[in-house]
């Protein structure tokens, strides 16, 4: 069984626009892939699980 890399409720960051980093929650996770509720605007998303990030300093890592 694959080890999961995020929990549910865990808050994880993600870049968007390949220029700003938003803060999310987790909602389910599953096969490589989670989902995801965006805290500022309440919408959400699925996406794979290397969009993802555990710290906002990672996330602004990729940041060009």
């Amino acid at each position: 069984m694959p080890v999961k890399k995020f929990e549910k409720g865990e808050t994880v960051y993600f870049v968007q626009s390949a220029i700003y980093v938003k803060e999310a929650q987790v909602i389910n996770e599953a096969a490589g892939f989670v989902t995801v509720k965006i805290k500022e605007t309440g919408g959400g998303f699925r996406a794979r699980e290397s969009r993802f990030f555990k710290t906002k300093e990672e996330a602004e890592k990729t940041i060009r």
